[in-house]
């Protein structure tokens, strides 16, 4: 755990994590408790949630998760009291899902609204308490998805398709930032190949810019 508002500061480490797991997706939930879910142990992935605890460290969550999900996508919403986990897959052997669930710390989890197709690999971040964007990922259905971007409604569970990308992305990283204008601005970057960074201006968002590879260019961008 790091401190990102100041790096002279460090943290305790969180100690193991139980099941050895890569590719699950988490958040911080409720009064900042993180939470993971999902991942991929082997050659199948996990079908639970863990939360962290700072007296017990990490223990399985008793809401758990519907499915096993690995290379899925997650983000907390409605004010930090559900996980959105998107896509993924159970083995290495099936193919990705469209299905979504709703993971929270005190609640049954319950499926959501389903992408709009089968998915994996891809990211998702918040734009706004109402809004998500998703970008990327890999399809068995989709042969562009990799260029593709949509916008979910949090309230309606409605998807809209966004604007293409130049580069194809999956398992790569993806943000909201505050630009130094002010302005919003959706980033994404790396991924499978290494791809350069791509920007979304949301005072524009009818296309996407090419960013830009340095740090030292990020310098000023805050989240």
């Amino acid at each position: 755990m790091i401190d990102v508002t100041d790096a002279s500061l460090t943290c305790d480490s969180f100690g193991g994590f139980p099941p050895q797991v890569s590719s699950g997706v988490g958040g911080l939930l409720a009064n900042q408790v993180p939470i993971i879910c999902g991942g991929t142990t082997g050659p199948s992935s996990l079908v639970a949630c863990m939360i962290y605890d700072k007296d017990t460290g990490f223990q399985y969550s008793q809401t758990g998760m519907l499915s096993g999900r690995g290379y899925a996508a997650g983000v907390p919403i409605k004010d930090n009291s559900v996980l959105f986990v998107s896509g993924g897959h159970e083995s290495f052997n099936q193919r990705d899902d469209e299905t979504s669930e709703y993971a929270s710390l005190d609640s049954d989890t319950v499926y959501g609204p389903d992408l709009p197709y089968v998915l994996g690999r891809h990211c998702m971040a918040a734009i706004n308490e109402s809004t998500l964007i998703l970008t990327g990922g890999s399809s068995n259905e989709e042969s562009r998805s990799q260029y593709k971007s949509w916008y979910f409604d949090v309230y309606s569970e409605t998807w809209t398709e966004g604007p293409e990308m130049n580069h194809e992305y999956g398992s790569h990283g993806c943000a909201v930032f505050i630009g130094p204008g002010g302005q919003k601005v959706v980033a994404v970057a790396n991924g499978s190949g290494g791809r350069p960074s791509q920007l979304l201006f949301l005072d524009e968002p009818d296309h996407w810019i090419e960013g830009t590879s340095t740090y030292d260019n990020w310098v000023g961008f805050s989240k």
